[in-house]
């Protein structure tokens, strides 16, 4: 049986490897709502950042 670590390592190696990816752009979005459903201005806001970095990324590909 594979360890729980290796397949999570796994899966962010792959996503990192394509930055650009709807998972990550998707990931985002999710991130943006839970934070807006709890209304912590902290997390929205460094949801909001991740999702700027995250577009920044695509338009330099």
């Amino acid at each position: 049986m594979v360890e729980r670590s290796t397949v999570a390592q796994t899966i962010r190696d792959e996503v990192s490897k394509h930055k650009h990816s709807v998972i990550r752009i998707n990931a985002t979005s999710q991130m943006i709502a839970a934070a807006h459903k709890c209304q912590n201005d902290m997390l929205i806001r460094r949801a909001i950042i991740e999702r700027l970095k995250l577009n920044k990324q695509v338009a330099q590909l």
